[in-house]
């Protein structure tokens, strides 16, 4: 299992550099799709997805922002949300999570004065839905193809 998430998030900050270098119309955001997908699969072993969660947002914020940790505190706060919550009603939550992130991201650089113009966030969604979506789809499917399709039945998980 943890192979596989690796191999998965590996990938997607892979193609989130292709992306973001090569097509200037589409933003990609794999890395924190990835992440949220392949949450439930590590619900009985929280260290080896938080150790997951850090190498790889680390290695993504060094090698392709010029925010050290930006992301890495962002996705953390969004691990914490998921964790305390635990509901997952289909696609509704991933949608949530999906936009606070950016609404996190957008805001603390738009504080600190590195984006200047405020509807920039509605282009930022605008630019990375279409992409995000059929990729979270397709590694959705995969995901289900993989493992039992008791995992993936996105409802209310007891805390233990």
């Amino acid at each position: 299992m943890l192979f596989l998430a690796s191999l998965l998030v590996l990938l997607s900050i892979f193609l989130d550099g292709i992306i973001s270098n090569t097509f200037t119309y589409f933003s990609s955001n794999f890395l924190l799709l990835s992440l949220l997908l392949i949450f439930p699969l590590f619900l009985k072993n929280k260290g080896a997805y938080l150790l997951l969660l850090l190498g790889s947002t680390i290695f993504y914020d060094s090698m392709y922002t010029n925010i050290l940790f930006l992301n890495t505190i962002t996705i953390f706060c969004i691990y914490l949300l998921m964790e305390k919550n635990r509901k997952f009603v289909e696609v509704t939550y991933f949608i949530g999570y999906f936009l606070l992130y950016h609404l996190i991201v957008f805001s603390s650089l738009y504080t600190v004065g590195y984006i200047k113009d405020p509807f920039l966030f509605i282009e930022i969604i605008f630019k990375s839905s279409v992409l995000n979506l059929l990729y979270a789809t397709l590694l959705y499917n995969l995901l289900k193809k993989y493992y039992p399709k008791k995992k993936w039945r996105y409802q209310t998980y007891s805390k233990k």
